[in-house]
């Protein structure tokens, strides 16, 4: 058999025994993940969604239109009537949002007040030259109402996606008899019989003239409520630039699919995030994606008991926003010109004893950097509310040897990052406290090509040294927290909030609410960039608040860089 013949078959036999080793699963830099959070509203949500409803009903009196209609004949009026001076007053008594398949179902109930016994109408009827001036009122009565609302995701006219909400034909239904009709200082009962002959009551003039009214005050509410609901549901929308390291970096949420059932509502929104460039200290491992998971998204019917709102984050869009926040430079750190009273070699002597003496000259400027040479990656059911882990972090030490910067010592990290968010439902905040202490990182020796002890040594010296020389460089971390207080809409937000992890395989971020009225967030107008000149509501962070659900997993990867400011 030719040889060439013998190589083929050899190669073919090995790919058929031997199966070959797949490729880690990414998604590539800035891909649009299309099932990236999911806010899941519950059948008990919905019911506070219903509280802010009476904030949309005008609290004063809505005044009627004059209106009236006559006939004049032989110089005097042979039929005619004019109501004015009248008013009407809805008060909320119940207000109901249900969901139901593809649908809302709105069930509300008002008391309706027309005018009053110390402030009533005026009616002038006249007929057969015989006029008459009354003044009335009506007795306090309900109105029901009944209708559907629908939601959808659609696209606006640039092509972004948001939401829109319809609320279809409010059914009224009310009873209204004669006896709730009060009229005063008039012949009422010559004037009804005469009109009653005609065919014609008064009652029934004045029930023309009001139901309008009625009618029209509860279908202005239809367009308020689509406003509040596409207001609220579209604020969840953000597109936002983050700067790291003098980078940017791209955030992108909005809706992709939304679900209502008998459960409640489940918008899954879709999201990016993006480095614009990427940074050169870690140009050389850059593997052009973030780690891929991809599971489905957990149902509605998983969340806890008493849950108002669910907010789902996947483990993939959290990767990935830490992928792009690593690939703009988030942890690429270079210390030492500017803060030489720091850092200097004595740190050499801190860290590795005699190693390096007669080599590097104490107290010389030396420069420490980082190479991050792998992205960190987010553990949603560690010990804290969210875990980060950070792997193969290189950190060189620089000094001066034989009049040239030469790497005297390279160090590999692997740190083990928490984070908890503690939440305040009185006053809205919501901190983001960074658990890192010195035995949260580990090193080992990569580079040792001066010293001339071994690297066991010099891990043996490192030991409690490295962990000393880390709690001087993050005790200013410790405690130095980033706080938000939190918005409101309508007076509706969060009374309470707890973190855990959903689905099969425990890899969506699940932060767990109550939604009520609040008294916080209610106004943030006057605020100005640094949060001064607020009345209540504003962020103390830099990012807008209400973008705070997604960026609080990457923000607290910012304690793992020492801050210049």
């Amino acid at each position: 058999m030719p040889l060439a013949l013998v190589e083929v078959s050899v190669t073919l036999l090995l790919t058929l025994l031997v199966p070959p080793v797949p490729a880690q699963d990414v998604w590539p830099a800035g891909s649009l993940i299309e099932e990236a959070v999911s806010i899941q509203v519950t059948d008990e949500g919905l019911e506070s969604f219903g509280e802010i409803i009476p904030g949309l009903i005008p609290e004063e009196a809505i005044e009627i239109d004059e209106t009236g209609d006559w006939d004049e004949v032989w110089g005097c009026y042979y039929y005619g009537y004019n109501l004015s001076g009248a008013w009407v007053q809805l008060t909320v008594k119940d207000m109901d949002i249900t969901p139901d398949y593809g649908v809302f179902k709105l069930h509300g109930v008002f008391e309706v007040q027309i005018n009053s016994p110390w402030d009533r109408f005026d009616l002038w009827t006249a007929l057969i030259c015989i006029e008459s001036t009354c003044h009335g009122y009506v007795n306090p009565f309900d109105v029901t109402f009944d209708g559907d609302i629908a939601m959808e995701v659609v696209e606006d006219a640039d092509g972004n996606a948001m939401m829109d909400a319809t609320v279809g034909d409010l059914i009224v239904d009310y009873q209204l008899s004669e006896s709730d009709i009060n009229l005063e200082d008039c012949a009422i009962g010559d004037v009804e019989d005469i009109l009653n002959f005609f065919g014609l009551s008064l009652y029934t003039l004045i029930l023309d003239a009001l139901a309008p009214e009625v009618q029209k005050a509860v279908d202005d509410l239809g367009p308020e409520l689509e406003t509040t609901l596409e207001d609220i549901f579209n604020d969840l929308v953000i597109e936002e630039e983050i700067e790291v390291n003098d980078a940017i970096v791209d955030l992108l949420v909005q809706p992709h699919d939304m679900t209502i059932t008998p459960d409640g509502l489940d918008l899954v929104m879709e999201g990016s995030s993006s480095a614009r460039t990427v940074n050169e200290c870690i140009a050389a491992w850059d593997v052009s994606g973030s780690l891929r998971t991809q599971s489905s998204v957990p149902s509605i019917q998983a969340l806890p008991p008493a849950t108002d709102i669910g907010i789902l984050v996947s483990d993939d869009f959290a990767n990935q926003t830490i992928y792009a926040m690593w690939r703009a430079g988030l942890l690429c750190i270079s210390l030492g010109t500017a803060d030489e009273e720091l850092i200097n070699t004595s740190i050499l002597g801190l860290l590795a004893g005699e190693a390096f003496a007669g080599i590097t000259e104490d107290g010389a400027p030396m420069t420490i950097a980082t190479r991050p040479m792998q992205a960190p990656t987010m553990v949603l059911d560690g010990a804290h509310d969210l875990d980060v882990e950070v792997r193969e972090l290189g950190l060189d030490f620089y000094a001066e040897i034989d009049d040239r910067m030469a790497r005297a010592l390279g160090l590999d990290l692997s740190v083990d990052a928490g984070i908890d968010l503690p939440f305040d439902g009185t006053t809205g905040e919501l901190l983001v406290e960074l658990a890192l202490n010195a035995e949260d990182l580990q090193a080992t020796v990569s580079a040792n090509e001066i010293s001339t002890a071994s690297d066991e040594d010099l891990e043996a010296t490192l030991g409690g040294a490295f962990q000393s020389l880390m709690e001087t460089f993050l005790g200013p971390l410790i405690g130095d927290n980033l706080g938000f207080t939190l918005p409101s809409v309508e007076g509706l937000g969060l009374t309470d909030l707890e973190v855990d992890s959903a689905g099969a395989q425990q890899d969506w971020l699940a932060m767990l609410a109550g939604v009520g009225l609040v008294t916080y967030g209610a106004d943030s107008e006057g605020c100005d960039e640094s949060g001064e000149g607020c009345s209540t509501g504003c962020s103390a962070g830099t990012a807008p608040a209400r973008t705070l659900w997604l960026l609080v997993i990457p923000l607290g990867l910012v304690g793992l860089r020492r801050r210049n400011d």
